[in-house]
């Protein structure tokens, strides 16, 4: 997953340190959307399939992460037009996947900024 932090900085016009605790915050409150969203693809709910995607889409879109916000812009999509299962469910796989290297990306970074902010 690509990601440019300094670009959504920019674009934002906020500190590190109030993007750093909105990416917590996101990370903390699309953990529990995407479990429901797999719940509600095995349903085949596609309103509820659309209203979490379309959650996520926003969440993602307002801190500039776009392979997030497209994937899931995509599911959402997918859900209110033509209800392939199939497509829905191979775009969830890949949102899942996108979601835990952006974890990574960014939990990496944070403890790497922690170890420079407690340096003598």
């Amino acid at each position: 997953m690509q990601f440019d932090k300094q670009t959504a900085l920019k674009k934002l016009g906020i500190s590190e340190e109030m993007y750093d605790e909105l990416t917590r915050m996101f990370i903390a409150q699309t953990e529990p959307v995407l479990k429901n969203l797999d719940d509600f693809i095995r349903l085949k709910d596609f309103g509820q399939i659309a209203r979490l995607a379309h959650s996520i889409n926003g969440s993602a879109a307002n801190l500039r992460i776009e392979e997030i916000r497209g994937l899931a812009e995509n599911i959402d999509l997918q859900a209110k037009e033509n209800k392939d299962i199939k497509m829905i469910e191979l775009n969830a796989s890949k949102l899942k996947i996108a979601f835990e290297e952006f974890k990574k990306i960014t939990e990496s970074k944070n403890q790497t900024q922690g170890l420079k902010n407690q340096a003598p």
